[in-house]
């Protein structure tokens, strides 16, 4: 199962995060609206994921380049093309808002488009809302594409996490249940639920 830690900025405590072998992924907002929009990045050997919404390819290029971002992800109305236009560029995570197995509808023009879907709770917010939906209905995901779950994961998740059995789920991406503040993780939190979760 892969970590991806979302919604860090470049502080002290969020560099520590880099010290955790078992995490795989850091994300970094690159939209203006969030709590967690950020203006730069920290170097890491890590897979550093760049997240955006509704935002231009020559803007999202230019900042894959910037801050040698390896992955994008993308939380709003992106096109299948544009989605497959930046796969030439990085590894692409398209976001999709679940509350119920119709919601999987919308996937299927995005298939063989993206590297990776991510399923998240619905919220006026664009992400980092610490909502959960019913887990249950990834059972019905049909699809080929491998997927995060996100929305809401927090520390007593984890007994709840290791009974999921879908055969593309990929990874768990967290982000607001383990802050201190917006932008600012627990780090002795987020180690400890990794080590139990492993």
């Amino acid at each position: 199962m892969k970590i991806k830690i979302c919604g860090l900025s470049d502080t002290v405590e969020n560099l520590k995060l880099n010290s955790i072998d078992a995490i795989d992924y850091l994300g970094f907002i690159f939209y203006k609206k969030s709590v967690r929009n950020v203006e730069k990045t920290f170097d890491t050997k890590k897979k550093k994921v760049g997240v955006f919404v509704n935002e231009t390819q020559v803007s999202i290029e230019k900042l894959i380049t910037q801050e040698k971002l390896s992955v994008v992800q993308l939380h709003g109305n992106e096109s299948p093309k544009l989605c497959l236009a930046l796969t030439e560029k990085a590894i692409v995570i398209k976001a999709f808002n679940i509350e119920t197995e119709a919601d999987f509808d919308q996937l299927k023009p995005y298939e063989n488009k993206v590297d990776f879907f991510l399923f998240d709770s619905k919220s006026e917010k664009k992400g980092g809302s610490g909502k959960q939906f019913n887990w249950n209905i990834i059972a019905d995901y049909r699809g080929n594409t491998p997927f995060f779950l996100s929305g809401g994961i927090g520390p007593n998740d984890i007994e709840r996490i290791k009974h999921l059995k879908h055969s593309n789920l990929y990874g768990l991406d967290l982000n607001s249940c383990f802050e201190l503040k917006p932008k600012q993780k627990n780090y002795t939190q987020i180690e400890k639920f990794i080590s139990e979760l492993k």
